[in-house]
């Protein structure tokens, strides 16, 4: 038998978790924190204490986030890679120096498109995640320029000169 994957799940926003199994049974495995059954009940229901307008208050951290944040990565930033962390799809390990460097380079919405961009791509295959994540920032980077002389240099096409080739090609069918 495969062993069965814990569930964890914060019950308030003291911190207290209760690691319940997968099957149903509602019975605590071993080494897990005791809560109360209100405290569940409430968390479960939406009816807790904890307050929604506080979107940090809901975001479990990696043990990496402070360091991301000691990186000098902003915020936004480092939570979103956190995310990802806790997510699953890369470690912390699994990125370098140079990475987290590079990724600091980006203004903070381009920093988090790219680590939308990452998380959403199929690292299954990837072996080095962190290089990974260096194209994708390039790529980026290079779509940005390209975006913005496209941007300055079209204005669209000649609506006259359509309507002559529109026109000709009706007469010549």
């Amino acid at each position: 038998d495969a062993l069965p994957i814990l569930q964890a799940r914060q019950f308030s926003a003291g911190g207290s978790r209760g690691v319940t199994s997968p099957h149903g049974t509602g019975r605590k495995e071993a080494g897990a924190a005791e809560t109360t059954g209100s405290m569940a009940t409430e968390h479960v229901n939406g009816n807790g204490t904890e307050d929604p307008t506080n979107p940090a208050a809901a975001i479990n951290h990696s043990q990496h986030f402070q360091a991301l944040l000691d990186a000098g990565l902003p915020q936004r930033v480092a939570d979103k890679l956190d995310e990802i962390y806790v997510a699953g799809l890369v470690a912390h390990s699994d990125l370098d120096e140079r990475a987290i460097e590079a990724l600091k380079e980006f203004n903070e919405d381009g920093a988090l498109a790219v680590l939308q961009q990452f998380k959403d791509s199929d690292l299954s295959h990837v072996q080095n995640k962190s290089a990974f994540l260096c194209g994708v920032m390039k790529t980026y980077r290079q779509r940005e320029k390209q975006g913005t002389k496209v941007a300055d240099s079209s204005k669209g096409p000649d609506e006259s000169k359509i309507k002559a080739l529109l026109a000709k090609d009706r007469k010549s069918t």
